[in-house]
Protein backbone atom coordinates (compact mmCIF):
# COMPACT_ATOMS: atom_id res chain seq x y z
CA UNK A 1 0.00 0.00 0.00
CA UNK A 2 0.77 3.61 -0.70
CA UNK A 3 0.19 7.15 0.63
CA UNK A 4 0.40 10.22 -1.49
CA UNK A 5 1.26 13.20 -0.30
CA UNK A 6 1.06 16.85 -2.21
CA UNK A 7 4.02 18.85 -1.20
CA UNK A 8 3.90 22.27 -1.66
CA UNK A 9 7.00 24.34 -2.97
CA UNK A 10 9.26 26.32 -1.26
CA UNK A 11 10.33 30.74 -1.65
CA UNK A 12 14.44 30.43 -2.08
CA UNK A 13 13.91 34.23 -1.75
CA UNK A 14 14.27 34.36 -5.84
CA UNK A 15 11.61 31.82 -7.00
CA UNK A 16 9.15 28.70 -5.73
CA UNK A 17 10.75 25.31 -6.17
CA UNK A 18 10.17 21.67 -5.36
CA UNK A 19 6.06 20.99 -5.28
CA UNK A 20 4.55 17.94 -6.42
CA UNK A 21 3.80 14.83 -5.27
CA UNK A 22 5.18 12.00 -3.26
CA UNK A 23 4.25 8.13 -3.22
CA UNK A 24 5.24 6.57 0.34
CA UNK A 25 5.28 3.04 0.38
CA UNK A 26 3.58 2.14 3.76
CA UNK A 27 3.57 -1.38 3.77
CA UNK A 28 5.50 -1.47 7.13
CA UNK A 29 4.62 1.75 8.60
CA UNK A 30 7.79 1.91 10.85
CA UNK A 31 9.85 1.55 8.13
CA UNK A 32 7.69 3.59 5.33
CA UNK A 33 10.03 5.27 2.63
CA UNK A 34 9.52 7.17 -0.57
CA UNK A 35 8.84 5.21 -3.09
CA UNK A 36 8.13 7.64 -5.79
CA UNK A 37 8.17 11.25 -6.51
CA UNK A 38 7.07 13.65 -9.54
CA UNK A 39 8.37 17.46 -9.42
CA UNK A 40 5.41 20.18 -10.68
CA UNK A 41 8.19 22.80 -10.21
CA UNK A 42 6.69 26.22 -8.73
CA UNK A 43 3.12 24.90 -8.35
CA UNK A 44 1.04 24.32 -4.91
CA UNK A 45 -0.63 20.85 -4.88
CA UNK A 46 -3.92 21.45 -2.48
CA UNK A 47 -5.15 18.05 -2.45
CA UNK A 48 -4.89 14.58 -4.28
CA UNK A 49 -7.51 11.96 -4.96
CA UNK A 50 -6.70 8.72 -6.62
CA UNK A 51 -9.10 6.58 -8.91
CA UNK A 52 -8.32 3.67 -11.54
CA UNK A 53 -9.17 4.03 -14.93
CA UNK A 54 -9.29 1.51 -17.59
CA UNK A 55 -7.33 -0.61 -15.22
CA UNK A 56 -4.43 2.00 -14.89
CA UNK A 57 -3.92 3.99 -10.91
CA UNK A 58 -3.94 7.62 -11.62
CA UNK A 59 -3.57 10.52 -8.88
CA UNK A 60 -5.54 13.38 -9.45
CA UNK A 61 -4.32 16.42 -8.39
CA UNK A 62 -5.74 20.22 -7.37
CA UNK A 63 -2.93 22.58 -8.63
CA UNK A 64 -2.85 25.99 -7.64
CA UNK A 65 -2.42 28.55 -10.27
CA UNK A 66 0.34 30.81 -10.32
CA UNK A 67 0.80 34.68 -10.58
CA UNK A 68 2.22 36.51 -13.22
CA UNK A 69 2.61 39.75 -12.40
CA UNK A 70 -1.09 40.52 -13.33
CA UNK A 71 -3.21 37.72 -13.04
CA UNK A 72 -3.46 34.07 -11.65
CA UNK A 73 -2.65 31.53 -14.67
CA UNK A 74 -2.86 27.61 -15.16
CA UNK A 75 -4.38 25.77 -12.13
CA UNK A 76 -6.61 23.19 -12.73
CA UNK A 77 -6.58 19.80 -12.61
CA UNK A 78 -3.04 17.84 -13.20
CA UNK A 79 -3.63 14.09 -13.77
CA UNK A 80 -0.44 11.57 -13.20
CA UNK A 81 -0.47 8.15 -14.15
CA UNK A 82 1.43 5.30 -11.10
CA UNK A 83 2.58 2.82 -12.79
CA UNK A 84 5.51 0.04 -10.83
CA UNK A 85 9.15 0.98 -11.63
CA UNK A 86 12.26 -1.06 -10.84
CA UNK A 87 11.03 -2.71 -7.39
CA UNK A 88 10.86 -0.62 -4.72
CA UNK A 89 9.43 2.29 -6.99
CA UNK A 90 6.89 4.00 -8.61
CA UNK A 91 7.01 5.92 -11.82
CA UNK A 92 4.74 8.99 -11.71
CA UNK A 93 3.97 10.28 -15.10
CA UNK A 94 2.31 13.37 -15.51
CA UNK A 95 -0.78 12.59 -18.98
CA UNK A 96 -3.03 15.01 -18.85
CA UNK A 97 -4.01 18.69 -17.46
CA UNK A 98 -7.64 20.46 -17.37
CA UNK A 99 -7.25 24.32 -16.94
CA UNK A 100 -9.97 25.48 -14.36
CA UNK A 101 -11.03 29.30 -14.46
CA UNK A 102 -10.53 29.08 -10.69
CA UNK A 103 -8.37 28.89 -7.89
CA UNK A 104 -8.59 24.81 -7.31
CA UNK A 105 -8.25 23.56 -3.84
CA UNK A 106 -9.90 20.20 -3.60
CA UNK A 107 -10.45 17.53 -5.61
CA UNK A 108 -12.61 13.74 -6.11
CA UNK A 109 -13.58 11.35 -8.38
CA UNK A 110 -16.49 9.67 -8.77
CA UNK A 111 -18.42 7.18 -11.11
CA UNK A 112 -21.56 7.88 -12.66
CA UNK A 113 -23.27 5.56 -15.14
CA UNK A 114 -20.07 3.59 -14.89
CA UNK A 115 -17.94 6.73 -16.35
CA UNK A 116 -15.43 8.34 -14.25
CA UNK A 117 -15.60 11.83 -13.28
CA UNK A 118 -12.93 14.69 -11.44
CA UNK A 119 -15.10 16.91 -9.00
CA UNK A 120 -13.16 20.19 -8.37
CA UNK A 121 -13.57 22.63 -5.90
CA UNK A 122 -12.65 25.57 -7.48
CA UNK A 123 -12.61 28.14 -5.27
CA UNK A 124 -14.62 31.41 -6.78
CA UNK A 125 -15.88 29.38 -9.45
CA UNK A 126 -17.25 26.81 -7.57
CA UNK A 127 -17.62 23.05 -8.59
CA UNK A 128 -16.23 22.05 -12.01
CA UNK A 129 -17.01 18.51 -13.18
CA UNK A 130 -14.48 16.95 -15.50
CA UNK A 131 -14.76 13.83 -17.78
CA UNK A 132 -11.82 11.74 -16.98
CA UNK A 133 -12.45 8.64 -19.07
CA UNK A 134 -9.57 9.40 -20.96
CA UNK A 135 -6.92 10.92 -18.25
CA UNK A 136 -4.97 12.09 -21.04
CA UNK A 137 -7.85 14.21 -22.19
CA UNK A 138 -9.68 15.66 -19.53
CA UNK A 139 -13.30 17.26 -20.36
CA UNK A 140 -15.30 19.47 -18.38
CA UNK A 141 -18.80 18.60 -18.55
CA UNK A 142 -20.40 20.34 -16.11
CA UNK A 143 -20.29 23.28 -13.26
CA UNK A 144 -22.25 24.91 -10.30
CA UNK A 145 -21.04 28.09 -9.86
CA UNK A 146 -22.07 27.77 -5.87
CA UNK A 147 -22.18 31.26 -3.77
CA UNK A 148 -19.14 30.54 -1.82
CA UNK A 149 -15.72 29.68 -1.93
CA UNK A 150 -15.66 25.85 -2.85
CA UNK A 151 -12.43 24.76 -0.78
CA UNK A 152 -13.33 20.89 -0.92
CA UNK A 153 -15.57 18.12 -2.06
CA UNK A 154 -15.91 14.44 -1.31
CA UNK A 155 -18.48 12.23 -3.69
CA UNK A 156 -20.45 9.19 -2.47
CA UNK A 157 -23.39 7.53 -3.40
CA UNK A 158 -26.29 7.78 -1.56
CA UNK A 159 -28.97 5.11 -2.15
CA UNK A 160 -27.12 4.38 -5.05
CA UNK A 161 -27.59 7.46 -6.95
CA UNK A 162 -24.39 9.55 -6.63
CA UNK A 163 -23.46 12.90 -5.29
CA UNK A 164 -20.79 15.02 -4.88
CA UNK A 165 -20.44 17.07 -1.36
CA UNK A 166 -19.09 20.84 -1.40
CA UNK A 167 -17.32 22.96 1.35
CA UNK A 168 -18.14 26.02 0.28
CA UNK A 169 -16.41 28.20 2.56
CA UNK A 170 -19.13 30.76 4.71
CA UNK A 171 -21.92 29.46 2.48
CA UNK A 172 -21.64 26.21 4.04
CA UNK A 173 -22.07 22.29 2.62
CA UNK A 174 -23.67 22.37 -0.74
CA UNK A 175 -25.19 18.80 -1.97
CA UNK A 176 -24.42 18.15 -5.31
CA UNK A 177 -26.76 15.37 -7.69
Amino acid sequence: PYAFVAEAPIWNGYQWVGGGLRAINVAVPAVAFEAGFRDIPGRNIYDVAMSTVGGITYAFLAEAPVWNGSRWIGGGLRIVRVLPGPPPTLQLTPVGFWDTPGYPFGVAVGWVAGNPYAFVADGDSGLRIINVNNPALPVEVGSLDTIGWARGVVTAPVAGVPYAFVADGNAGLRIVN
